[in-house]
């Protein structure tokens, strides 16, 4: 039995006791391999439905055979991207913009790393390496509410 739960854009599969967390793009994906299985789409069909090749709905249904779920579910989830920074890099330009440009915003320290030191970042690296909290994203600072301005009561007869 298979029990589907919508949580914003990632969704819990619950499969026979055990806990998957699957993306809206791999949950359709499973609706879509559960019809192929249950003989209600073909494999071409399937394919102009997700935007795949045959070959690559061929290879969802493997995985799906092989490991049922969990196979379609992306390998590359909770690991590091390929392009971080190593820890070296990273603290050298931390401690570059420590040193020298600690009361620039993200955009300018970046653009004096490259131009003064040769460093490439991008902004939004050099935003999160700003350990002050000043540039970091809004999904780290507490939104602000915002309310109306106080009016003064009106009076009518």
């Amino acid at each position: 039995m298979t029990t589907f739960s919508l949580v914003e854009t990632m969704s819990v599969v619950v499969v026979m006791s055990c806990l998957i967390t699957m993306s809206q793009t791999e949950l359709h994906r499973l609706e879509v391999v559960q019809k192929i299985r249950d003989q209600r789409l073909s494999v071409v069909q399937a394919a102009e439905l997700l935007g795949l090749s045959r070959s690559q709905v061929h290879r969802l249904l493997q995985a799906y055979d092989e490991s049922g779920a969990a196979g379609l579910v992306s390998k590359k989830r909770s690991r590091p991207s390929n392009r971080r920074h190593s820890e070296d890099f990273r603290n050298a330009a931390l401690d570059l913009i420590r040193e020298r440009y600690l009361d620039f915003g993200p955009t300018l320290a970046r653009e004096k790393l490259i131009e003064l030191h040769q460093i490439s970042v991008a902004k939004e690296d050099a935003a999160a390496m700003d350990d002050r909290g000043r540039h970091l994203g809004i999904a780290t600072r507490a939104q602000e509410a915002s309310f109306p301005a106080a009016r003064p009561a009106r009076l009518f007869r």
